[in-house]
């Protein structure tokens, strides 16, 4: 079976107390609900330690289907959410 993952870049961490992973499931779902994705996520991962720079978010999907969609909508994400590039 092979693995679906993608890696965001510059997705700006949830600073709170306590961070939850569910905080980051629920932020990349709004992102792809923005350009118009209807993807099926698994997993939402922080990777890495907390520095100045957002640590990237490795997401995993039920299948290669939902990446190509993603990949479709790559530009649009551009246009509609400036402050992730």
């Amino acid at each position: 079976c092979w693995v679906c993952l993608v890696v965001l870049f510059n997705v700006p961490e949830v600073f709170i107390p306590v961070p939850d992973q569910s905080d980051n499931t629920i932020f990349v779902n709004d992102v792809f609900n923005v350009i118009g994705a209807t993807v099926n996520l698994v997993s939402v991962l922080r990777l890495g330690k907390v520095f100045s720079k957002p640590c990237p978010l490795r997401v995993t999907f039920h299948s290669s289907i939902d990446i190509f969609e993603l990949l479709k909508l790559k530009k649009k994400a551009y246009y509609l959410l400036p402050q992730l590039h």
